[in-house]
């Protein structure tokens, strides 16, 4: 195969497979929040699906108090992780934060995901837009 045939065989490979590679990493963001649940009481979290290409995840913190607030505030965090088709590039957005991204990349036999030039899984994904949201309450 010389670089042209290789060129379009990635080409194709990441048109035909960046929808299978966003329903993996729906599927890991719904496990994380689903595990959560049931290893810890708090936080609470929700995965919402937005539309085919979006999911909200919300994380909610009992709360805390401080003077003059004796019963506390609540705290909570939210995610948005969305699939962009046409730059087949997935962002998560962290509260008001900017948002990281996660390019759909592929070689001459699969489609994968890439984080700052490296190849992860979905699993992986999940756990660098979802772990502060998780585990750090904002306040």
């Amino acid at each position: 195969m010389n670089w042209i045939d290789k060129k379009f065989a990635r080409e194709n490979i990441v048109l035909n497979r960046a929808a299978e590679v966003w329903r993996k990493v729906r599927t890991a963001i719904e496990d994380a929040c689903n595990s959560l649940n049931l290893n810890s009481d708090q936080p609470k979290v929700e995965c919402r699906p937005e539309n085919d290409n979006a999911v909200v995840v919300w994380v909610r913190f009992p709360p805390k108090s401080s003077p003059g607030m004796p019963n506390g505030f609540p705290h909570s965090n939210s995610v948005r992780i969305m699939f962009d088709s046409r730059r087949n590039l997935i962002t998560a957005t962290l509260n008001q934060n900017s948002p990281m991204e996660f390019g759909i990349d592929s070689d001459e036999i699969e489609c994968f995901l890439s984080y700052q030039n490296q190849k992860i899984d979905a699993d992986r994904l999940s756990e660098i837009a979802l772990s502060d949201a998780f585990f750090k309450a904002r306040t």
